[in-house]
């Protein structure tokens, strides 16, 4: 595993698959296998990637994009980017990492 990055660094990403990769190498192998998999047989999982596959973007043309800005509100809370995470048993996740590493 990769040393711990400062969390306010930047990490550069353009797409989700490289921000898959970049957490493959950050979290503990156990985190990266908690959030990149899914309950059971793994539909939902499979449903949401075909659904970012069919997603496009419309390019914007000439404009400056020398400073730009993905922050955002959840639930009236403001967040830097759109990528929010479901907590139910990350908790037991870690407290299993702890134990496993003493």
């Amino acid at each position: 595993m990769a040393e711990r990055q400062n969390v306010s660094e930047q990490i550069e990403a353009i797409n989700l698959f490289e921000l898959e990769t970049k957490a493959r190498e950050l979290l503990p192998q156990t985190a990266y296998d908690y959030y990149a998999s899914g309950a059971n047989d793994e539909i939902t999982l499979r449903e949401n990637r075909a659904a970012y596959e069919r997603m496009t973007l419309l390019p914007r043309m000439l404009v400056d994009v020398s400073e730009r800005h993905m922050g955002t509100t959840a639930l009236g809370e403001p967040v830097s980017m759109p990528i929010l995470i479901a907590p139910p048993h990350f908790k037991a996740l870690h407290t299993r990492e702890e134990k496993s590493q003493q």
